[in-house]
């Protein structure tokens, strides 16, 4: 039996107005507060002194080009793409707009010919612990609502989730 719980948020959510099961619930839930979060922290990035066009999309891009030379694993674009859920298309747009910011570079792959990877350019190496204050200052704001071991409790559900998941 699946379990049913009345939601009756505001408009926000769609309409949601309707019994629904207490999982896709929680699955909208989540998906809706992705989007509030992205959204919270793209209005705040210039605040930063970072880019005003640099969204949360194109901070997780820089990220992975970070954590990968920092981790010794591929920035290939081809494997940042699948890394991020992105199409071939969507993280070629992606770069190109970094690299009209002066962040990244493409460069040819050392280890395969075919491929393209990614470095950033001293104007991104410089930017990344920049957005790291930033991503640490925005994700503070959104969960100050909460109490700490409030916090605490939903992280580790969300990682018992995610582990899950991922097969870990």
């Amino acid at each position: 039996m699946v379990a049913n719980r009345v939601i009756t948020d505001n408009d926000e959510m769609d309409g949601i107005d309707a019994a629904l099961p207490v999982a896709t619930g929680i699955c909208n839930s989540i998906i809706w507060m992705s989007h509030l979060i992205e959204r919270y922290a793209n209005a705040r990035m210039a605040t930063f002194g970072l880019p005003a066009s640099l969204t949360m999309p194109r901070v997780r891009l820089l990220l992975a080009v970070a954590n990968g030379y920092a981790e010794e694993t591929s920035t290939r674009m081809s494997d940042i793409a699948l890394d991020l859920g992105v199409t071939a298309r969507t993280i070629t747009t992606m770069v190109d707009a970094l690299e009209r910011e002066g962040l990244v570079e493409r460069v040819p792959d050392p280890n395969d010919r075919r491929a393209i990877s990614l470095v950033l350019t001293d104007t991104g190496v410089a930017a990344i612990p920049r957005i790291r204050v930033a991503l640490d200052e925005i994700s503070a704001a959104v969960v100050a609502p909460l109490a700490t071991t409030d916090q605490d409790a939903l992280h580790d559900l969300l990682i018992r989730l995610i582990e899950r998941d991922s097969g870990s």
